[in-house]
Order: structure tokens, then C-alpha cells, then sequence
């Protein structure tokens, strides 16, 4: 059967390869051709405090593990996000732990209010999308990514424990072994904080972990990332 959408071509329910919405094929729309951006950042220009993102790490020291903005690290521009053991007085410090001493665990935070429409469009999914390299040593060193409420207490050296109403880990689980920049897409769950995610304000958080032993230069950098929604 065949139904037409007003101002649009002819769609087919009984055939995915037919389907079609003002010009678009299925295929395109499951390939995520019609997902619209609603934030983007890719650290090119500004602070991370004027970005918005907010840091838990430890004191800055040469040897203490840092989020910082620089440009020894990018994957478009000149600019990434990314993780190295000098502060952020210089931005062509390379990403690197070498000569850490110690474990650590390093959080960089944004608050993001999640919409229930852009511009009279309804918000159906969302997702993450975003360039990432990160070589860290297997389950060692590695970034993880989680959805937590605005509230929730980030503690520098403290990593954020197993899945509860007000925390959850979404993506891919751990982020390493990867010398290449990679592009990830994480779909952004429909619940959370026991309440439907859209309209709800949560903090994006990404977390470096290392231990003192192996060094797998580089670790975490992350670039263009994107929130979109369908």
C-alpha cells in the first residue's frame, strides 16, 4: 500500500527500498542524513570556562594529568580537546602521561538541556557524535562517557561508579587502543532519572582513567563533537 504525504513523493509501506519522504530514501534516513545539529564544539576558539566545561583534576603540577585545549592535537582545525600532563598555560603541550606517578582520574563536565523540539520540529532520538583518539593501555587507561543529573558531585581521582537513577554510562564502554582518530556515535537513551531524557537539563561527562605503569601515548583527545537529534 502506498500513502502520500502532503508535498512529498508516494510512501510505500510494504517495501523498505521504495520508501520515500520528500526525496529522501529509508536507507538515507536509517544512514542519519536527516539528523540536525543542536550544539557543536570543536574547542577552535575560547577557554574551556568560556566554552562552558567545567574540569575535576588534581592540583597543576607538571606531572598531574589535565583537559585542556591545545593544538598538538586536532583532527579538523587547528584545536582539540585532549589530555596531557602539563596545564594549560601552554596550547602546544603534546597529549601525553608520560611521567605520571601516580592513578588518575580526570572528568571535564558540560550542562546540556535536553529539548522536546528545535524551532517547532519534534526531538524524537538524540545522539553524540564526536572525533576521539586515545592509545591507553587495554582495561588501564582508558576515557568513559556518562549521563549524569545537573546535582551530581564530580571528585577529582574518584571515578563515577556503577549505573544508579542519577548516573549512566553510555557509548561504547571503554575508549583507547585506538592511535588513529576514530568518529563514534552514541545514542543518547529515552529514559533517565526515572523521567523521559528529553527535557530534562543532564551533564555530559568524559573521564580519563590511567594507572602509573604502562604509558600509551596519546590519551584521550576529543574534536567536532556534535549533539544531534531526529
Amino acid at each position: 500500500s502506498s500513502y502520500r504525504i502532503t508535498g512529498s513523493s508516494y510512501y510505500n509501506v510494504d517495501t523498505d527500498s521504495y520508501i520515500f519522504w520528500n526525496g529522501v530514501t529509508w536507507q538515507e534516513f536509517q544512514s542519519g542524513s536527516l539528523w540536525s545539529e543542536i550544539y557543536r564544539e570543536d574547542w577552535e576558539t575560547g577557554t574551556l570556562a568560556s566554552l562552558g566545561w567545567a574540569v575535576k583534576q588534581a592540583a597543576d603540577t607538571t606531572l598531574d594529568l589535565h583537559w585542556q585545549i591545545g593544538t598538538s592535537e586536532k583532527a579538523v582545525g587547528t584545536r582539540s580537546l585532549y589530555v596531557s600532563r602539563a596545564n594549560n598555560v601552554n596550547l602546544t603541550n603534546p597529549a601525553s602521561y608520560l611521567g605520571n606517578t601516580a592513578n588518575r582520574v580526570i572528568h571535564i563536565s558540560r550542562n546540556f538541556a535536553m529539548p522536546t523540539d528545535v524551532s517547532g520540529r519534534q526531538v524524537n532520538k538524540l545522539r553524540l557524535r564526536a572525533y576521539w583518539r586515545c592509545l591507553g593501555q587495554s582495561i588501564y587507561d582508558y576515557a568513559i562517557v556518562h549521563i549524569v543529573t545537573t546535582g551530581y558531585t564530580l571528585t577529582a581521582n574518584s571515578a563515577i561508579v556503577a549505573n544508579g537513577t542519577d548516573r549512566i554510562a553510555i557509548g561504547d564502554g571503554y575508549y583507547n587502543e585506538q592511535y588513529n582518530w576514530q568518529i563514534s556515535t552514541i545514542e543518547l537513551p529515552d529514559q533517565f532519572n526515572g523521567a523521559t531524557l528529553r527535557g530534562q537539563s543532564v551533564k555530559l561527562v568524559i573521564s580519563f582513567i590511567a594507572n602509573a605503569s604502562v604509558i600509551y601515548d596519546p590519551p584521550m583527545c576529543v574534536d567536532l563533537l556534535k549533539l544531534e537529534f531526529i
